[in-house]
């Protein structure tokens, strides 16, 4: 009788057997593996060898030659000092433009808008010949056309309650449109509202204050209601009369005062605006900054290629119509200088001589504003450009 055996040692190696099989197995599908992705780095490695100043540093490398250091320092001082596309320098032709533009500006305003001054007096008028553009803009509206007759006609329909032309201590029928903020036109409608609206008139008097005067008499309550349109009306009423209207913002000259010291801003600015300094003048200095404007735009679009594309992206877009802005106002800065230059020759050369109403307020206002977008465009942020030069 055969005994039962504790440990079945046929089973047991089997078993085992089937277990190192397997192992074997797999360890040949790991080495396929391995060497399957050992050729995928080669190839990766290939690739990557094949790209222009690339750089591959393999391990167990102790030392780089010089040849592998260059690209590597290049790179850096990329990245330190991008030298970005929408950075420039206008050409020799560009800076030329720009001058010859300002020189024309120059020569238009010494010659054509001069000085708006008063050179004589008769028959109780004045005469303001100091300035062709000017005398040629006061002698519209001045004679027996439509449009004087339209002009006299909203003078009678168009009285408002702050047209005050005596007070004392205040204001007289010469300065009175300077002294009455009401009569600007930039900032006269809300002084003009509320001057209708509340039956006052509203004042700069002698000492630079600001003088609030009530009304006798209550304006029409039904005409409050068309105040602006009053206004409107007022305003284009006074345009073509003998003292015109103040160039705009003008009035607030009259807060810079030392009573009757006639060498402060104030008495100044008033003088000049009796002189005939006053929006029409403003008018034939703004010729010359039109004019030199022009020149410099027209010169761009003959020069300035069209390099959109209607797959640009829209940063792509907006750093192409930025630097053709600046490339406006850097040659515009340019010109501003030279006609700049020319109005201070203008001003302190014979035969004005420090006559203030020679200062051509649009020409340095024109450098303001350009020399501002300027200095915008050179602090604006950079990243987005460097990112795109990166791609």
């Amino acid at each position: 009788m055969e005994k039962d055996k504790i440990i079945s040692f046929d089973n047991e190696f089997t078993s085992l057997s089937n277990k190192i099989t397997d192992a074997d197995e797999r360890a040949e599908e790991v080495k396929e593996t391995i060497s399957d992705t050992s050729e995928l780095i080669d190839d990766v490695f290939m690739e990557l060898q094949s790209i222009p100043g690339a750089l591959i540093i393999h391990e167990g490398d102790n030392q780089l030659s010089d040849k592998d250091v260059e690209p590597i320092k290049l790179i850096m001082k990329d990245l330190s000092d991008p030298d970005l596309k929408g950075d420039f320098s206008l050409s020799a032709i560009d800076t030329v433009t720009a001058i010859a533009a300002g020189v024309v500006a120059s020569v238009i305003d010494i010659v054509f808008v001069g000085t708006p001054e008063v050179v004589k007096i008769y028959k109780g008028g004045e005469n303001f010949d100091g300035s062709r553009l000017t005398a040629l803009l006061r002698s519209i509206g001045n004679g027996d056309d439509k449009l004087s007759e339209m002009l006299e006609w909203l003078s009678h329909k168009c009285t408002v309650p702050y047209d005050l032309s005596l007070k004392k201590g205040a204001v007289i029928p010469n300065n009175h449109r300077l002294r009455n903020p009401g009569h600007d036109p930039m900032f006269g409608l809300l002084f003009a509202i509320a001057d209708i609206i509340l039956d006052t008139t509203t004042l700069i008097d002698n000492e630079g204050n600001l003088r609030i005067v009530v009304r006798d008499k209550e304006y029409p309550p039904q005409e409050k209601y068309l105040s602006v349109i009053y206004y409107l009306g007022h305003l284009l009423s006074d345009v073509c009369t003998s003292r015109g209207l103040p160039i705009p913002g003008f009035f607030m000259t009259q807060f810079f005062t030392t009573g009757d010291d006639s060498s402060s801003i104030a008495r100044i600015a008033e003088q000049m605006y009796k002189d005939g300094y006053d929006s029409r003048h403003m008018i034939s200095m703004s010729t010359p900054v039109v004019i030199k404007n022009l020149i410099t735009d027209t010169y761009l679009n003959l020069v300035f290629e069209d390099e959109s594309s209607q797959f640009d992206s829209i940063a792509e877009k907006e750093i192409r119509n930025n630097k053709r802005t600046a490339y406006k106002y850097r040659m515009r800065l340019v010109s501003d200088a030279v006609s700049c230059g020319g109005n201070a020759m203008k001003f302190f050369l014979p035969p004005t001589m420090g006559n203030m109403t020679a200062l051509n307020l649009s020409e340095w206002a024109s450098l303001i504003h350009d020399t501002i977008a300027e200095s915008k465009y050179q602090l604006r942020d950079k990243s987005v450009e460097t990112a795109l030069l990166r791609v």
